[in-house]
């Protein structure tokens, strides 16, 4: 247990964010208190996030590829979380040098995802796409979603996208019978 300096409180110290300065290693206001200075701060000064990003250019990108570099597994396990929620939809595959692309769906996009831009991961992919990977190399092609859609409009929806897009790795403008 811990008292906040902010409220006065005991809590416990998880209720305490981290700081290498204090003797203890923690701050001295809990996260509820220190959140509500930093958000009347936020209230009061509105202007002052802009003006420091443009005296600082770079910066904070700079300070995000830093944190990046020492907490990988947060950085990994923070990436999961958001492609976790994105569900089941269509995506297109993009050849950023040839600009040929690839459509294809399924209940699961993250995994999906994972499974055309992992080179150890063979049969899944479309074998036109998965060549073309091998030629130019994955740091090449880019993943976007076309669309969100509930699994049971996966097919249809698929299909609306090929026929529109006619995307030049899909072996036919047929969708095929079931969905990964």
């Amino acid at each position: 247990m811990k008292q906040c300096g902010h409220c006065l409180e005991n809590k416990p110290i998880t209720e305490f964010s981290k700081r290498t300065a204090s003797k203890d290693g923690l701050q001295y206001k809990c996260k509820t208190c220190n959140a509500k200075v930093n958000r009347r701060f936020r209230n009061t000064y509105p202007q002052y996030k802009k003006e420091w990003d443009h005296k600082n250019p770079g910066a904070q990108t700079q300070i995000m590829r830093e944190w990046t570099r020492r907490n990988p597994e947060k950085h990994k396990a923070n990436v999961y979380k958001y492609y976790s929620k994105l569900g089941a939809g269509v995506y297109r595959v993009n050849n950023l040098v040839t600009k040929e692309s690839y459509i294809g769906s399924s209940q699961t996009l993250v995994q999906r995802m994972n499974q055309h831009f992992n080179s150890n991961h063979k049969g899944a992919s479309n074998k036109n796409l998965q060549n073309a990977m091998r030629e130019f190399g994955i740091q090449w092609f880019s993943f976007e979603i076309l669309e969100h859609c509930i699994k049971e409009n996966l097919l249809e929806r698929e299909q609306f996208w090929l026929d529109l897009l006619k995307p030049e790795y899909n072996d036919a403008n047929a969708v095929k019978k079931e969905v990964n």
